[in-house]
Parts: structure tokens; sequence; C-alpha cells
């Protein structure tokens, strides 16, 4: 039997980065809701959303019926809903899982990155919500490409001279909105002591930037344009006569003279996917946890007090 589903917010995320594409084909997923419609697991039977252009749009897209809000879901049919997907905006976070939590006793929630706008918020929600039935979407970790550009950094790193070597990070579109989904991607590649997030050593302002230590690597992070329109980072390594470079869908590597090319897509159905296992395995197997992100939000937190 599949999983029934709602989505909450029916903008990008949900919806419009797949507008043009027809939803039951093979092609990699931007939007989850086009996602949830190619996978054989889910049901998606309703999106929320109060504003009237963006159901229309959803509802014309997927043919999935919407609702302004929560409270005008027939009873009925949230009944049969036990799996929920965040994907307002981030600000409406903590309002939208305390009036699902009055209508739904402990439900499966997808939420999208970041869970909220400050480490106080995430503290707050922490109370609220049954945090191992909770899957946050730094799609990142659950990308087949990324998993390969993480073996070629890593690789790179272990003809480094320099140990521990430095990557750099320059980001476009702020700390929450773009350098999360980085600071996210480096911990989860290189490994973060939370004890030197405790005892302030886990980072030092440079006039480059803020230096990051984490296990395997030191990160540059530099935040260039924190109002750009496109969210996307650059990730640069360099190692001798080589470097390597992930920025937007492509992974360079520069050899001498030479540059190898290979693109790199992050599919949300491999989000979809993560958040099946998470329900299949009643919350045992958790790729992208409530603890993680919140250690995110904790290395937010110390890059801006550092500033």
């Amino acid at each position: 039997m599949k999983i029934k589903v709602i989505i909450i917010g029916l903008g990008k995320i949900a919806h419009t980065y797949d507008e043009a594409i027809i939803s039951l084909d093979r092609k990699p997923k931007s939007s989850l809701g086009h996602a949830f419609m190619d996978d054989n697991n889910f049901e998606l039977v309703a999106g929320i959303d109060p504003d009237e252009k963006a159901r229309e749009r959803f509802l014309l897209g997927l043919g999935v019926p919407t609702y302004p809000n929560l409270q005008d879901i027939p009873p009925s049919l949230l009944q049969s809903v036990n799996a929920f997907v965040i994907t307002a905006p981030t600000s409406v976070h903590i309002s939208i899982l305390s009036s699902l939590l009055t209508l739904k006793e402990d439900p499966w929630i997808l939420c999208e990155k970041p869970m909220g706008i400050s480490l106080q918020e995430v503290e707050a929600l922490e109370e609220l919500i049954n945090t191992q039935r909770v899957l946050i979407n730094y799609s990142r970790r659950f990308s087949e490409d990324i998993a390969i550009c993480e073996k070629q950094f890593k690789s790179l790193i272990q003809d480094s001279f320099q140990m521990p070597p430095v990557l750099t990070c320059q980001v476009f579109g702020g700390i929450l909105r773009t350098g999360s989904h980085f600071l996210d991607l480096f911990s989860y590649w290189f490994g973060l002591d939370p004890n030197r997030l405790e005892n302030m050593t886990f980072l030092q302002s440079t006039p480059m930037g803020m230096l990051l230590n984490f296990n395997q690597v030191k990160v540059l992070y530099q935040d260039i344009d924190p109002a750009a329109e496109e969210s996307y980072a650059v990730v640069t390594l360099e190692c001798r006569d080589q470097s390597l470079r992930l920025i937007r869908d492509r992974l360079i590597l520069k050899q001498g003279h030479n540059e190898n090319y290979t693109d790199v897509v992050v599919d949300q159905a491999a989000t979809i996917d993560a958040f099946y296992e998470l329900i299949t395995s009643n919350g045992k197997i958790n790729r992208c946890s409530f603890n993680e992100a919140k250690n995110v939000h904790r290395m937010i937190d110390s890059i801006r007090l550092s500033q």
C-alpha cells in the first residue's frame, strides 16, 4: 500500500523547478512534488499554500487537489495521511509544525532545509516534535553524483602535501539559503567534532574569511554575495599541479593544462528514497537527522558571532 503524503508550501522546491517537464517521465527531478508523483511508494494526495496562484499552478501541473491551510483539508483525507512535507519558507516552519501537531499525532515529516531561522527556533522545534520521525532535506547528502564528488575530493586530499588541506567555499545566496547546504555537506564528508563548537575551536576569523576546522580538512568559508538571486557555491581544492572545483552542476578536475568535466545532478527522487527508508525502518535509518541539521545551525551561529 502506498504511503499518502501532503506537501505544505507550493513554491519552487515543491513544484515550479520542474513545471515545464512531464511529471511521469524518468528524468531527474528538481522538485519534490514531481518526484513524489514519479515514485511507486508514495501517493501525493494534497498540496497546501495560502497563495491562490501557487495552488492553481500546482493543481494544473500535477492534478493534485490543494487547500489554503491544514484546517481546510477534509477530515477523512487528513485521517488517511501520516506523512507530510514542509516546503514553505523557513520563517514559517515552526508555525506550520505547531499547527500540524494539533491535528496529527506523531507524523512522519520531511522538512526542507534549514529547519528554522535560528538555533533558538530549532531548539523550540525540538521540544514540539518527535525528532526520530523527521528527515531534513539537505538533498546533496542523498545524491549519487555528489557521492562521486566526495570520492574525487578525498582522493585529491590524500595526495595533498598540506595536512590538513584547505578547501575554499565561496557562497552566493546567503548562509541560511546556500551556505547551510555546504556546511552540512562538509560535515557529512569530512566529519564534525561537536566539542569544537562547544569550546570555540571550530573556527577562526582571517582576513580572507572564516577558517572552519572539520575533522579531515579546513574550509575557508567566504560569503561572497548574500543577496545573490542565484543560489550556489564554488568549492575549490588545489594540490600541487592539480585542482578540483565544484560549481553549480559541474565538477572540474584540472591537471596541468588539461581539464576534465563531470556533470553533477542533485535528484530529489533520491530524497524521496531516503524518506521512504526512514518510514519503513520506523525511524531507525535516518540519512539526515534532526541533530545533524541542528549542528548546521550551531555552525551558522558560530560564524555569525565571529563576524
